[in-house]
């Protein structure tokens, strides 16, 4: 079955990458362990997280956290896809403290603050073990046997936090519990003797490394939100091994290709270009989708190379777009994304957005710099770091940029116009036939096709991606194409084009005032 690249080969000449697909206002959520648990097909359709709950999904999970960000923009998308894992990473986070004396350094892990301050002379050595005993002691107690239990006691077993939701006595049993064979560990009501659980949340497993801490679920795919208070002090980068991110993903996208955005639930980067983050932006890159994700690492902000957006602007790949927040559980990717994709391709600039449920983030101007670049060079210097940040008073998005440096709304209209092309030709092409007629390989029959591309180009130029007037269409005379090319009925030399206007970022003005 051939393509839409085999019936209508349509090349579009700009710096940006062009592959084309359906769905410009569809976002697909790449999860864990909750999608591989609650889906049996690999993407299911969701009009609200509602659903997601109704249907086994906890509040805590971050394929629901990221539906929720999605959702809370106005305008949102009607609609999203959850993609469902088979290969579920372990979620990592490496701590790494910037040493200073009698200061306090804090994280919140699941909602619950830990805090270590800092000897008269402190090192970081110090600073490690001090704050690793504070995250270890936020652990309830283990779960034991034949114990009465109130409700709201909490407990552990098995790597996972559990909060008692009905009065009784556990079982009296040494393989009995929360997780004892037969129960459902994620449920909402585990039964236990005559004691009923809720499943909170998992305990991160805390290593010393004596220069970082190291911050792990014990779970494959089991999420923990992690948020230091100040990442000038804590620089918290997520730091998990992929597993097979790419595989999982192609095996989505075969089958059900029909989304464009993708939210990835665990994104991470190992210093030299390991990390699931940079196998789901090569797998992007070849898809032709689009993938904007969150990363926590305060070495962004600062003049540190080995961060991932360092990496991604380097490798110069255009259709991935980083971002900094200190909270992944916010989901700015999918705030974002929730904003933007319901807007016409094109039409809109992904700059100077503002987003519901984001908390603006303090930098200092040298720090947006690194991320950005100074503001009269932003698009040339800086990390191509997208920051959500206070401008004017206001919180926005800045700068609207992919890791090449391109603009997010550039790379998404030429997509949509690529697209818009194709199924123009396309459908005349089979309108023709369906009436049992075709389009001759003739004068005529070329100024079809000219009409179809001339179709696409004026739906662009009134969206306001291309600038009025400046688009065009020329096609050879049936008798200047080659025999060749007629016998295989492929019509060549059809030129097409425009001038895309893009958007008002800056002014550079000046206003003389005279008596």
């Amino acid at each position: 079955m051939p393509s839409l690249n085999d019936i209508a080969n349509i090349t579009i000449l700009t710096a940006a990458a062009q592959v084309s697909r359906k769905g410009f206002g569809t976002a697909l959520i790449f999860g864990g362990a909750a999608a591989a648990k609650y889906e049996s097909a690999l993407t299911t359709l969701y009009a609200s997280p509602d659903e997601m709950i109704a249907k086994g999904y906890l509040a805590t999970d971050p394929e629901y956290l990221a539906a929720v960000a999605l959702k809370a923009q106005t305008p949102c998308p009607v609609n999203f896809k959850i993609g469902k894992r088979s290969n579920l990473p372990t979620q990592a986070i490496t701590v790494t403290p910037t040493a200073k004396n009698l200061t306090a350094y804090s994280a919140v892990v699941d909602g619950l603050t830990a805090t270590y301050t800092s000897y008269a002379s402190g090192t970081v050595a110090e600073i490690v073990t001090g704050l690793k005993a504070a995250i270890d002691a936020l652990a309830p107690s283990a779960w034991v046997k034949n114990h009465a239990y109130t409700k709201g006691d909490k407990v552990s077993q098995s790597g996972r936090r559990y909060t008692c939701i009905t009065t009784g006595t556990s079982e009296n049993s040494d393989s009995g519990g929360p997780t004892k064979a037969g129960n459902d560990v994620r449920s909402k009501d585990t039964t236990d003797g005559s004691a009923h659980w809720k499943f909170v949340g998992i305990v991160p497993t805390v290593t010393d490394g004596t220069t970082y801490l190291g911050v792990a679920s014990p779970i494959a795919g089991e999420y923990f939100d992690f948020v230091v208070a100040d990442f000038n002090l804590l620089r918290a980068q997520q730091s998990h091994a992929d597993n097979a991110a790419a595989t999982d993903l192609a095996s989505i996208a075969l089958a059900d290709s029909d989304w464009y955005a993708l939210v990835d639930c665990f994104p991470s980067f190992i210093a030299g270009g390991n990390g699931q983050t940079p196998a789901v932006v090569a797998w992007v890159e070849s898809a032709g989708k689009i993938h904007g994700f969150s990363a926590t690492d305060g070495g962004i902000p600062s003049a540190a190379t080995d961060d991932v957006m360092t990496w991604l602007m380097a490798a110069g790949y255009t259709r991935t777009f980083g971002m900094f927040h200190p909270d992944a559980s916010q989901f700015f990717d999918a705030a974002w994304f929730g904003a933007r994709l319901p807007l016409d391709p094109g039409s809109e600039t992904w700059a100077y957005c503002k987003l519901a449920g984001i908390t603006a983030v303090q930098m200092t101007p040298a720090q947006q710099n690194y991320c950005t670049g100074a503001a009269a060079t932003a698009y040339a210097t800086g990390k191509a770091c997208n920051i959500y940040v206070v401008i004017g008073g206001i919180a926005a998005t800045w700068p609207g940029l992919v890791g090449a440096r391109e603009f997010i709304d550039k790379v998404r209209g030429i997509d949509a116009l690529k697209d818009e092309a194709q199924v123009d030709v396309y459908e005349r092409i089979v309108s023709a036939s369906s009436a049992g007629s075709k389009i001759p390989f003739t004068d005529a029959g070329i100024s079809v096709i000219k009409a179809a591309l001339a179709k696409a180009l004026k739906k662009f130029s009134d969206l306001g991606f291309l600038t009025p007037g400046s688009t065009f269409v020329t096609a050879p005379a049936a008798a200047d194409v080659a025999s060749l090319d007629k016998q295989a009925r492929v019509l060549t030399g059809v030129k097409a084009g425009g001038t895309i206007a893009g958007a008002v970022h800056e002014l550079v003005a000046t206003i003389t005032l005279t008596y």
